[in-house]
């Protein structure tokens, strides 16, 4: 559904759409449509590319990784404090995804400004980490997500793959039943190399490893539970993988599970020369690039910008449709306001402003601009230029409240300033207006009415 004239509707033909406001584009012209996702997307059309998390992503999701050694990356040969979480880190926030690492324990040797939050309990076995749930439950009740990666050590103890299948069972379905609104993703686990200096790393063991992995997809099915989910990771590494102990991960190897993760919750694609682009029903990021796009959010609360960094809006005359929900529409960012060069030959129309619950982000202050009544829209311009910003179809200037705008702007310290608190929404700014840096920068946002700008 999307909201035409502030109304629910079902988009009936998206090209329509996109031939009547962009006429000058061709019926052959690309377009994406995401309305099947089950979750929210995030898509960049300036680097073309589109991730497609597995979980309703939101602010500061809060990630349990749970397991062993291997989680904490804390071991006698060749340790790796932070393990794949280096990595997997690294990968969010290039996304400007803001995820909290949570847990019990800390890698006390990790840079400062890394989250070294876990709960990988060196030499624990299955058993061990059901018990511990069973008496720690408030810890995993105030999490989002649990990556869970356990049962090296039951082998290690020459156990048998079907017992420690058996275990893990139990201790699925204590979460099941206990935190089952927790998304859980269950990987199996590494191969043992029998060449390893380990004595327990042998060809038994490893066979034993190599069935648990075998019957590990069966266990999560018998569970039934749509929030724990089976994925492979550990067994997609390769001997040349594991450290010379013969258990543990090499640095290149928690590098290579870092990929697997990240491939496995957040699925990026390619976004290869797509201009217009129909979102999920939840929530989305969608950014455009230089040409003119055509982009629709449909449900969710979503943030929606029509423009690429470089250009912002110069030359494009884009169409943004929110749809249902509390959506953002980001106009500008801390340097510039967009579609602020070509007067009124580049400017964004916003199909379905609702001032009851979305907002428009700009640049500057309430000074900079002014709204001029024409018709049954409302025309955005600059106060001082003749330069027209946006155009919200079916809007009435008197509609307009407080909570519309959202002004962003750099102090005289040249620090980007606003009331919201550190590591706030990703699309902030769009996430590629503005830079990473600003997570740590005290950030103060001015909402204002329509006072002075008449």
């Amino acid at each position: 559904m999307i909201a035409f004239q502030n109304k629910p509707v079902k988009i009936c033909s998206f090209l329509a759409i996109l031939i009547y406001y962009l006429p000058g584009l061709s019926l052959t012209t690309v377009e994406k449509d995401y309305s099947d996702e089950a979750y929210g997307i995030i898509a960049n059309l300036e680097t073309q590319t589109v991730l497609r998390p597995i979980f309703h992503y939101h602010d500061n999701i809060r990630m349990m990784p749970l397991g062993d050694s291997i989680t904490a990356g804390e071991h006698r040969v060749e340790p790796v404090p932070g393990a794949y979480r280096l990595r997997l880190g690294n990968y969010f926030q290039s996304h400007q995804l803001i995820i909290n690492w949570v847990g019990t324990l800390q890698n006390p040797s990790l840079t400062p400004d890394f989250d070294g939050d876990h709960e990988g309990h060196g030499g624990w076995k299955i058993s061990q980490i059901k018990h511990m749930i069973n008496n720690n439950l408030s810890t995993y009740q105030q999490t989002d997500i649990v990556l869970l990666m356990i049962g090296t050590n039951d082998f290690l103890g020459s156990a048998m793959a079907q017992d420690a299948l058996n275990d893990l069972e139990a201790l699925l379905n204590i979460l099941k039943r206990k935190v089952p609104e927790v998304k859980i993703f269950v990987s199996d686990i590494p191969p043992i190399n029998p060449q390893g200096s380990k004595e327990s790393a042998n060809s038994q063991n490893a066979q034993q490893v190599a069935d648990f992995n075998g019957g590990l997809a069966a266990v999560v099915s018998q569970v039934a539970s749509p929030n724990i989910i089976y994925v492979t990771v550990g067994s997609q590494l390769d001997l040349e993988d594991i450290n010379p102990d013969g258990v543990h991960p090499t640095k290149a190897g928690y590098n290579k599970m870092a990929n697997l993760w990240y491939e496995t919750l957040l699925r990026p694609a390619p976004l290869k020369n797509i201009q217009n682009l129909l979102g999920s029903h939840f929530n989305d990021v969608i950014t455009g690039n230089e040409t003119s796009n055509l982009l629709v959010g449909q449900g969710g609360d979503d943030w929606l910008c029509g423009t690429s960094a470089t250009l912002a809006g110069a030359n494009e005359q884009d169409v943004l449709s929110g749809g249902a929900g509390a959506d953002r529409f980001i106009l500008g960012d801390t340097v510039q306001a967009y579609y602020a060069i070509r007067g009124d030959r580049d400017f964004v129309r916003i199909l379905d402003f609702d001032a009851r619950e979305d907002a428009l982000r700009l640049h500057g202050v309430a000074d900079d601009y002014r709204f001029v009544q024409q018709g049954n829209d409302v025309y955005l311009k600059l106060a001082k230029y003749p330069e027209l910003i946006a155009v919200l179809e079916h809007t009435s200037v008197r509609d307009l409240s407080p909570l519309s705008f959202e002004f962003i702007h750099r102090s005289d310290n040249s620090k980007l300033t606003t009331n919201n608190p550190p590591n706030t929404n990703p699309a902030m700014c769009c996430r590629h207006h503005c830079n990473r840096r600003v997570a740590q920068d005290a950030w103060e946002t001015t909402a204002v009415g329509t006072t002075g700008l008449s």
